[in-house]
């Protein structure tokens, strides 16, 4: 009797410890799954527009490299609502070295800016530092694209901009979510103007990590074989102390042979008194 105290003593300690470790292993692999990091500023590695630029000193450049706005950002790091809530327009777009970019004087209200930010990623904001009059940015959409000619196109919003000015924060639109690498921007001046006229121009958004890394996939089996283990091995029936292995030996002897912690703890007793 004592000896199958013992098992059924060892049997319940055994179903705790293997509990709490396949829940251990399932919250850890919750928790080293790939999740996407949202919220950091997204700057583009190129831009270019359906009009060209009014001259050399207006360049379309202007709108992604950070010439015209009081602080500087690193694309992929920089937290994008610090960011936009305390960098400012530093001066009039509409002057020469203050950062901006022109349009040249054209026959159509309409103009298409299309950014490649270099890279898929998961967009949800944009920033425009806008003009300071009624040749700023003024009602405009926003696409995405899958490729570089823009040659199909999801619509994400209609939005407007309104006049800046300078010491002014940025102007924030909140789009429809997009995973993407390539993205426009169609819009006109906000007033009767042939001329577009803005500072810069930015996104919020993270990497794409949808597919968790394959480490994070064998955490994950890891845990899922654990829980279902547990919950088949001790789930809704009572510890039985015939779980024991029972063996005869040569001498007639029967073992019950119990785990405890990693190993085996093993009596014997004589067939005639069990």
């Amino acid at each position: 009797m004592v000896s199958r105290f013992l098992c059924l003593a060892n049997f319940a300690f055994l179903k705790g410890v293997m509990n709490r470790i396949a829940c251990s292993v399932a919250f850890a692999a919750m928790g080293c799954a790939g999740v996407a990091e949202a919220g950091f500023v997204v700057g583009s590695a190129s831009v270019s527009a359906s009009e060209p630029d009014l001259d050399s000193r207006f360049p379309i450049v202007n709108l992604i490299n950070q010439s015209g706005i009081s602080a500087a950002y690193n694309s992929g790091v920089t937290d994008f609502n610090t960011f936009v809530g305390m960098t400012a327009l530093s001066g009039n777009p509409s002057f020469f070295g203050a950062g901006g970019w022109a349009s040249a004087v054209g026959s159509s209200f309409q103009v298409n800016i299309d950014f490649n930010l270099g890279f898929v990623q998961n967009l949800t904001r944009m920033a425009l530092w806008n003009d300071v009059d009624l040749q700023g940015l003024g009602n405009f959409k926003l696409y995405a694209s899958d490729n570089a000619s823009f040659s199909s196109l999801t619509y994400l919003g209609s939005f407007t901009g309104y006049p800046g000015g300078v010491g002014h924060f940025a102007q924030v639109f909140d789009m429809t979510d997009a995973t993407t690498q390539y993205i426009r921007v169609e819009g006109s001046p906000g007033g009767n103007d042939l001329l577009l006229n803005i500072g810069e121009i930015a996104f919020e958004g993270s990497t794409v990590d949808a597919v968790p890394e394959p480490t994070s996939k064998a955490i994950w089996g890891l845990g899922a074989m654990g829980l279902a283990f547990a919950r088949r091995r001790f789930g809704k029936k009572p510890v039985d102390w015939r779980f024991a292995t029972t063996i005869r030996n040569s001498t007639n002897r029967r073992l019950y042979s119990c785990p405890f912690f990693f190993g085996l703890v093993t009596t014997a007793t004589n067939a005639g008194n069990s």
